[in-house]
């Protein structure tokens, strides 16, 4: 329901309305961008560039068809939460990108890490890796919740886009366990001192928790199975609860 509301305030353009959301979402629009590498096949999410072993800011590199690039900021920030890749990147297709910011959490806490796009992606917090996916599916916020505990102090936040021929980009978002924003966080496209650490986290998934399990009817599962396969891209748990709907229809 929130992205049929969020996809209305787009289409009428209630600019206000938009920010607000935006805001309240959590999500971070403060990045530093490089792009394009290599994507052949899908195989760039598999490939180690060079964002992944430094950050050196002024560090020109060899990119997709050899042309030079560098991290960049672009002149504008984007309103409405989504980073649309594909107006900043070019060659924008059958390519990686990576986005970089660094996060100052005002105090230790358990906080929900909230990522929403239509390609693969891996995240990276304080150089560790946190979660990957391979998929192409629908241009949504909140597609994966990650719930990490992030000591006070500042982090290196690191999201690498690997696109194939369709839209390039993604939400990131951050609130504490209310989902709420959370209060004096900053952040900083500057690189900052932070500790290389190992954080532990769980996925959660999306929507669970507000639909009802009813084991007397199909309805459920079927709609939940579309839920998970088409909008979020797990397409594995979306055909567990598409089966055990035709189990509970027969």
């Amino acid at each position: 329901m929130e992205n049929l509301y969020w996809k209305s305030l787009l289409s009428q353009q209630k600019i206000k309305e938009i920010y607000n959301y935006a805001r309240s979402k959590g999500f971070i629009t403060d990045f530093l961008f490089i792009g394009p590498f290599e994507n052949i096949g899908n195989s760039g999410l598999y490939k180690e560039f060079p964002p992944e072993k430094e950050i050196l800011l002024n560090q020109k590199y060899k990119g997709k068809n050899g042309i030079e690039i560098n991290w960049f900021k672009p002149m504008e920030k984007s309103i409405n939460g989504y980073i649309n890749l594909y107006n900043l990147i070019y060659p924008n297709k059958w390519s990686t990108a990576y986005a970089l910011c660094y996060i100052f959490i005002p105090k230790s806490q358990e906080v929900l890490i909230k990522i929403g796009s239509p390609n693969s992606y891996k995240l990276f917090i304080d150089d560790s890796f946190i979660y990957s996916i391979e998929t192409e599916r629908r241009n949504l916020f909140d597609q994966e919740i990650i719930k990490i505990h992030l000591p006070l102090g500042l982090h290196k936040f690191l999201i690498k886009i690997s696109n194939t021929m369709g839209p390039f980009g993604f939400y990131l978002g951050i609130t504490n366990q209310k989902d709420e924003p959370i209060s004096g966080i900053k952040i900083s496209e500057n690189i900052q001192n932070y500790i290389k650490r190992k954080l532990p986290w769980i996925k959660i998934i999306p929507q669970k928790d507000f639909i009802r399990e009813s084991p007397l009817s199909e309805i459920f599962y079927t709609f939940y199975g579309y839920i998970l396969g088409t909008y979020y891209g797990y397409r594995d748990d979306g055909e567990k609860f598409l089966e055990r709907a035709k189990k509970n229809k027969t």
